[in-house]
């Protein structure tokens, strides 16, 4: 295609795709062998810009264009014998800057504006009354989950796991209950309200929103007013939690099933550093794929190689856990 140019809006109506094609190529390469060699596919890939705003340099030359890119696949996965299908979605805000010379329009830059990561993670709390539970288990050389024995404790204080993954797929594009970042509210709704798992509300909530022995999002006065446990909205404060429950921590994610809770700190192992919260909604046996908000996906598979959306993309130091949801109240 030709350099695009600007029509009566100011809008770049083309852009140069054959360089911007050429440029990621490689990458595009990549993801394709990795997933082959996993017996994996992706299809139907298809990604539209909305929620854009335009601004333009006071001298014209530079148009920046801040949008969300609304994306859809599907995963198409033939190791086990059968053929499974995981229709995923996301949406990722960028920013696209493009350059203007003689009426051309050139693409020179883009940013995604990464979310994943709340502010603030983890809360204030009171000191964690169990040990820190192990995270995932990973190759020492590539940094990714391993698959290892198959075990699950049984128990029957866990919530309604298909629950918990239906509830999660069918509001992955819902509102966030009020918060800026809703990553673990989000979890915290789909164990509610999917998984039927009961609040925990101590005598006194007002004073003991802090502890993460206890779990509530509540309504505190005629007036609306509402009041939630830290371990409620706060990702390292729902593992606590749990944990404090007495769930059982998975150390392969072969183990995991859907309606599991995963998290996640970008740089490495330490517990107390816990970034992000999601819901596993599939797992094929090779990959995860998970279920959350801020940003806003639809099982998305957890790992690919750089390039590809996903938790692995850019944090090849990363931690994870993955917990069976619990609560022996």
């Amino acid at each position: 295609m030709q350099d695009g140019k600007f029509g009566a809006t100011g809008v770049p109506s083309r852009v140069p795709y054959a360089a911007w094609l050429a440029a990621v190529a490689p990458t595009d390469q990549a993801i394709h062998h990795a997933l082959a060699a996993g017996h994996q596919r992706l299809t139907d890939d298809r990604t539209a810009l909305v929620h854009a705003s335009v601004r333009r340099s006071a001298d014209g030359r530079t148009v920046t264009v801040k949008a969300t890119a609304d994306r859809t696949l599907t995963t198409v996965d033939t190791s086990g014998g059968k053929v499974k299908r995981f229709h995923g979605a996301d949406q990722t805000p960028g920013v696209w800057t493009f350059t203007v010379t003689g009426g051309h329009v050139r693409l020179t830059g883009y940013r995604g504006i990464d979310t994943d990561t709340p502010a603030p993670a983890h809360r204030s709390r009171t000191p964690s009354k169990r040990p820190a539970p192990k995270p995932v288990v990973t190759d020492p050389a590539t940094g990714m989950p391993i698959s290892g024995p198959s075990v699950r404790q049984p128990n029957d204080h866990h919530g309604n796991l298909a629950g918990i993954a239906d509830w999660a797929r069918a509001n992955w594009n819902g509102d966030n209950n009020g918060y800026d970042d809703d990553c673990t509210d989000f979890a915290s709704r789909a164990m509610l309200y999917g998984g039927g798992m009961p609040q925990n509300i101590p005598w006194f909530p007002g004073f003991q929103y802090r502890d993460d022995d206890y779990w509530f999002d509540i309504t505190t006065n005629p007036y609306g007013s509402q009041l939630e446990s830290f371990s409620w909205g706060g990702a390292f404060n729902l593992s606590d939690y749990q944990n404090r429950q007495g769930a059982q921590f998975l150390q392969y994610t072969n183990q995991a099933q859907p309606g599991d809770i995963i998290w996640v700190n970008w740089t490495g192992g330490d517990w107390n550093h816990i970034d992000h919260t999601g819901v596993i909604t599939g797992n094929d046996g090779n990959n995860l794929y998970i279920t959350q908000h801020t940003n806003n996906r639809k099982d998305e598979p957890l790992w690919l190689v750089p390039g590809q959306s996903s938790w692995a993309d850019g944090h090849p130091n990363m931690g994870l856990w993955v917990a069976v949801p619990y609560e022996k109240n």
